[in-house]
């Protein structure tokens, strides 16, 4: 005896013998089947329905269900700018309107979109002190800056006190303007400072100490 699934279709196919050295077509006869070369042998054939197998349906991914692509136990609020990434509210920095990823703006090609942000929105106190440093290199003009130094050597502290008070209340700043380039910027004025003072306390120095 065998068993086979009746086919889905209307008109259901003949079951073949059961045998192995057989596998002819079977022919019913009244509820039984028989064998074309066994015709002493009837078979019993149990047809039944094949059971659907219904497998759920995926469910279609949403921004709802995004997450970070640097944080991925965190959900994704915003898409960089720069990068088209998902980013969660850890990474997000808003520039004039944009929202880039902290990791973007750490790349040269995000350090370049804060400068040109950062240029037109907020003032550069650094670049007048880096504009003043670069003037004592030109000779015709170091001469004159050294002895009008008691002039441009406060301005330039007072901006880089500006400088010091823009970096603690923006982050953007502090991007722009790293820590190593404001210690170079107060060497620098400390040294020209120096030069000044030496240069007019030089002149007396032999009437002080030969007294």
């Amino acid at each position: 005896m065998t068993q086979s699934p009746a086919p889905i279709s209307a008109e259901p196919m003949s079951p073949q013998c059961p045998r192995t050295d057989c596998r002819q077509i079977l022919r019913k006869v009244g509820d039984r089947w028989k064998c074309p070369q066994h015709p002493n042998t009837l078979f019993i054939v149990d047809e039944f329905d094949p059971v659907p197998m219904l497998a759920p349906q995926a469910e279609t991914a949403t921004e709802e269900h995004a997450v970070c692509a640097h944080h991925p136990e965190h959900r994704a609020i915003a898409i960089c700018a720069g990068t088209g990434n998902y980013i969660c509210a850890l990474c997000t920095v808003e520039i004039d309107g944009q929202t880039y990823s902290v990791q973007f703006l750490d790349s040269p090609p995000g350090q370049s979109v804060v400068a040109q942000r950062f240029t037109s929105v907020l003032p550069r106190p650094d670049r007048i002190v880096w504009q003043m440093l670069a003037c004592l290199l030109i000779l015709p003009i170091t001469a004159p800056m050294l002895f009008l130094f008691f002039i441009w050597v406060p301005v330039g502290l007072l901006n880089w006190f500006r400088i010091l008070r823009l970096r603690r209340r923006s982050t953007l700043y502090r991007r722009i303007v790293r820590m190593p380039h404001v210690v170079i910027m107060l060497l620098g004025l400390m040294l020209w400072l120096a030069a000044g003072v030496f240069l007019v306390v030089a002149p007396h120095w032999n009437f002080y100490f030969n007294r």
